[in-house]
Formats: structure tokens, C-alpha cells, sequence
């Protein structure tokens, strides 16, 4: 309906829902969340079989779903910006490169500003969207980690940190193992309301088992750790 402006999903919210659903219709909270789910268009089952459980036939955002309300979509009663930290912009964005066979923890700091009238909150999203890895059949996008910027005032700012390592960006084989896959990724961080933040990552050297499903056995160790803070 184009005539609704918004939607609010409450789920189950108790005794008190009523409250915080006054209290934040009105602005006098501002701490929304992000959907979990992804809704899918009213005629969907006229054009999919309902038997069909292969989630790589477009089932959910990670395989291209196509969204009235995406995963990850919400919006606030403040607008928000994000940026990366200076320092981390000075680098002239050149892509993370990581080894497959070790494990290096990298930290991003993104920065959200508040450009509205009001106190809020603000939900990070950081995704990978592998671009070009050996395996077959694999995700579009997926979600990796997230984070909360908590009572940020109207002008002002706060900073939230990913960490990031090789165990981030696992991928399932065809027999279900979860691998590291070298290859091109892009890493995104998004609010759901349309700012978005992307940074190119490579994940270099053999492909490394690092779970295996369950009745295989793990043939390959990860040993070597080191940390990085960018």
C-alpha cells in the first residue's frame, strides 16, 4: 500500500509493549531494531513450490530473494551517516588481503553520525558478498557480524568496531564443510535505511578445511595467529 508511510513489527512485546511502542512512536525513544527476516512478495507461492527447501533457488537475502522488506531493513526517526575513521581512509582504500592459512584479526571502526533532531540508536550491519571464489554455489551476501551505537545526540557521533578474521568469511562446501575459500569478497557495512559502507577484501592461498560436517574428519589446522588493527 503506497500510501503507508511505515510499518512497525512489535513481535511479542509483554506487558509493557504498549509503553515503548507509545514512547517511541511519540520521540521520546528512538532505539529501533532491524527485521530478522526477510518478507517476501504476497504472490511468491503462485511463482515457487512450497516443497522446494533449496534456499539457493533465491530463498532468503543470501541467495537473492526478492524482498518487499528486506533482511536487515529499518528505519529511525533520525538519519544517519557513516564513514570510516580518517586513519583508516588514508590507507587510499587498498584491499585487505588476508592468508588462508593463518588467522589475522583486522579491525574496522565505523563511525555513525547523527544527523537528526532526536537521540537514537543506530544498528550496524557487516556483511561479505563473496565476488569470485572457487566454490560452485555459495551466498550473495551474508551476515557476519552487527553492532549497536547506543544514545547518540542529534549533531553528534559514536564509533563501533568490527573485527574481522579468515573464520568470518567460511563457506559451506557441496558436502557441507565449511572451508576458507581464497578468492575476492567485499565487505559492507549498512544501517538497513540505506548507508552503506564497502571495503574489498582477498583471502589468498589454498582452500582450508575448517569444519567439516559432521562424520568427516578435519584433515587441515589453522596454528598461526596474528592481530592487526586498522
Amino acid at each position: 500500500n503506497k500510501t503507508n508511510v511505515a510499518v512497525i513489527e512489535a513481535f511479542y512485546p509483554g506487558m509493557e509493549g504498549a509503553t515503548a511502542l507509545a514512547q517511541s512512536i511519540f520521540g521520546l525513544a528512538n532505539r529501533w531494531g532491524r527485521m530478522p527476516y526477510t518478507v517476501y512478495r504476497s504472490d511468491w507461492p503462485n511463482h515457487n513450490s512450497m516443497i522446494d527447501h533449496d534456499v539457493t533457488h533465491q530463498r532468503t537475502y543470501r541467495y537473492g530473494a526478492d524482498a518487499v522488506v528486506p533482511f536487515g531493513f529499518g528505519l529511525s526517526l533520525s538519519r544517519f551517516s557513516l564513514s570510516f575513521t580518517p586513519t583508516l581512509t588514508a590507507v587510499r582504500r587498498a584491499p585487505v588481503v588476508l592468508s588462508s592459512t593463518t588467522t589475522s584479526n583486522v579491525t574496522f571502526t565505523v563511525v555513525a553520525r547523527n544527523l537528526g533532531s532526536l537521540m537514537g540508536d543506530v544498528v550496524i550491519m557487516a556483511y561479505f558478498h563473496p565476488k569470485q571464489v572457487a566454490l560452485p554455489l555459495h551466498p550473495q551476501k551474508s551476515l557476519f557480524d552487527f553492532a549497536r551505537a547506543k544514545n547518540i545526540a542529534a549533531g553528534s557521533k559514536a564509533s563501533v568496531n568490527f573485527t574481522i578474521s579468515q573464520n568470518s568469511f567460511l563457506l559451506a562446501t557441496a558436502e557441507g564443510d565449511l572451508v576458507r575459500a581464497p578468492g575476492d569478497y567485499l565487505l559492507t557495512f549498512e544501517d538497513g535505511a540505506g548507508e552503506i559502507l564497502s571495503w574489498q577484501l582477498q583471502i589468498q592461498g589454498p582452500q582450508v578445511l575448517v569444519e567439516p560436517f559432521p562424520g568427516r574428519s578435519l584433515n587441515e589446522t589453522v596454528e598461526t595467529t596474528e592481530t592487526l588493527m586498522v
